[in-house]
């Protein structure tokens, strides 16, 4: 009777837990089918993390509660709704918490970093970020470390500090490459579009923005929506209005995707100035209408006061941590004082032994010294090695950039080259069709100048020389507009040939003009930069480049 009774307890448990681990492996796959949903149906992603939260609440079952919490918080804030997504983070972190999963954590500090920083509270997210970061760094997850270190220097960005930004950025690219991580790499282009953009250099923003679209396949729509509205606002900040309409059309359809209201009032912004400077004003009155809804719609739904308590209760709970500290050492001082006590006892009763151990203790001394010695010697050797390295290192970096700048030269010198032979047969071809008009009016003839003239033109040319020259002298531009801001656009470019050693001949055939011209646009370059002789310029544009001997 007694066994019996035991089998009916073993299998009523054994029963529970086979059932409670089939409930929260049906919570499991309802977190994951939402995760799926999150950007491309926001409202069935919530449906189904309202399931999980109830189901995991009635199990107790921690993990689902933090999962559900977390990504119901991300749905909230694509959707411009700060305030929930803060409530959501908040309390998704306090379960982590409970049961020590600092993946978990790492992921919700980065989320209250996004949304700190959303809402100008730069030097919080900062350290949101840097609580995620160090937890992401003893795990190695590089694409979360990628994708973090793209935050902390979009808030350098914010916060105006654009070299301390750049270098994050190129980090993040590097870490990308390295790893294969093409929406990071993407993401990083696209900050730096943002940093050239608030810099006045619109040209390389739309480089940037557009590198930032082609560079990956894999980027969601609420990426996508941003990038295209980027760019569209760099169009429509030098008046290039079809190509501004374009890319505002591509943005809305990715934010209506996903129902980004934060990115939809952006967007309606910029169609209502996008119709004003056309002279519409109808259909600017009816965006600005629609901007102006949406935004006090979501004002109403965030109320970030919350936010000051959290920051408040995260503080508090950090003097706690630190006054139990305080008191475990207290506890700990008392003990070394018995310890302390009971050590000087022994010191004199062995004191009496002091006469008869001497020798020996003399002999550890000089056993002690020579090992003293011998780390001496193993620590100089030790910093002759690191000293070896560190020159190795050096010398690498100087060669590396000397073959990058041979490689801008020799690239240079090809399209100089290249330029030169389509001028040439530009020439003989109207030679050849002034001694044989039917040549001149063959479609043919037409075609040969209409393809000589599309591959010679100036654009064409820096398009290519452009990036080539970005890699070996990052920031050059930025460092010369900061100096010389009433630079044009082609005394930028001149400055760009000046600084790879082109003559006066290959400068004037890429431009298409005689040399006498360049010499005349030199001077006048010279006096704009304040140098009295135009042969000074390469070295005096050198300024502007890396110093390799600082690197």
């Amino acid at each position: 009777m007694k066994k019996t009774i035991t089998y009916i307890i073993i299998f009523l448990i054994t029963s529970s837990l086979y059932s409670q681990e089939k409930d929260t492996a049906y919570i499991n796959d309802l977190i994951s089918r939402a995760k799926e949903k999150t950007l491309i149906d926001p409202d069935l992603a919530l449906i189904f993390l309202d399931e999980s939260y109830a189901l995991s609440d009635k199990l107790q079952y921690t993990k689902g509660l933090a999962e559900s919490l977390n990504l119901q918080g991300f749905v909230y804030f694509n959707r411009g709704l700060t305030d929930f997504a803060l409530r959501s983070f908040t309390t998704a972190l306090s379960f982590y918490q409970e049961i020590n999963d600092s993946i978990g954590m790492s992921k919700v500090y980065n989320n209250l970093g996004v949304v700190s920083y959303s809402i100008q509270k730069y030097p919080e997210a900062l350290y949101f970020f840097n609580q995620s970061l160090y937890i992401q760094q003893k795990t190695e997850n590089w694409r979360n470390i990628i994708d973090i270190y793209n935050n902390v220097g979009g808030l350098y960005e914010r916060l105006k500090q654009y070299d301390k930004a750049i270098s994050i950025h190129r980090k993040a690219i590097e870490l990308a490459k390295e790893h294969d991580y093409g929406l990071g790499f993407s993401s990083a282009l696209n900050n730096i579009g943002v940093i050239y953009e608030n810099t006045g250099i619109t040209d390389s923003a739309i480089y940037y923005y557009s590198s930032a679209i082609k560079c990956s396949d894999e980027i969601p729509d609420i990426q996508l929506a941003l990038m295209h509205s980027n760019i569209g606002r760099c169009y429509l900040s030098i008046g290039e209005m079809h190509k501004c309409k374009s890319e505002l059309d591509t943005a809305l359809i990715h934010a209506e995707k996903i129902q980004s209201g934060t990115y939809l009032a952006s967007i309606y912004e910029l169609y209502a100035d996008y119709y004003e400077k056309q002279g519409n004003t109808e259909k600017a009155y009816y965006y600005l209408v629609k901007y102006k809804d949406l935004k006090s719609k979501l004002d109403e739904q965030n109320v970030t006061g919350e936010f000051a308590d959290f920051l408040f209760s995260v503080q508090q709970k950090q003097w706690d941590k630190e006054k139990q500290l305080m008191n475990e050492q207290i506890k700990l001082q008392k003990r070394y004082q018995l310890v302390l006590i009971f050590l000087i006892g022994l010191s004199i009763l062995m004191f009496l032994l002091f006469f008869v151990t001497i020798r020996n203790r003399n002999a550890l001394l000089k056993k002690k010294q020579e090992l003293s010695e011998t780390e001496s010697l193993r620590v100089k050797d030790e910093m002759k090695n690191k000293e070896r390295i560190s020159q190795l290192e050096k010398d690498k970096l100087e060669s590396e950039i000397l073959h990058k700048e041979r490689q801008l030269t020799s690239l240079t010198l090809h399209l100089v080259t290249k330029n030169e032979t389509l001028q040439e047969i530009n020439k003989n071809m109207d030679q050849l069709s002034d001694d044989m008009t039917e040549i001149k009016s063959h479609k043919n003839a037409k075609k040969i100048h209409s393809i000589i003239k599309m591959n010679s033109t100036d654009e064409t040319i820096w398009s290519s020389f452009f990036y080539h020259f970005e890699q070996v002298y990052p920031g050059f531009f930025m460092a010369l507009k900061a100096k010389h801001n009433k630079l044009t656009s082609g005394e930028e470019k001149l400055c760009a040939y000046i600084l790879t050693n082109l003559n006066n001949k290959e400068i004037a055939h890429i431009f298409g003009i005689s040399e006498a011209s360049i010499k005349v646009k030199k001077n006048r370059l010279a006096k704009k930069l304040n140098i009295e002789n135009a042969a000074d310029l390469n070295s005096y544009l050198r300024s502007f480049t890396p110093n390799p001997q600082n690197s």
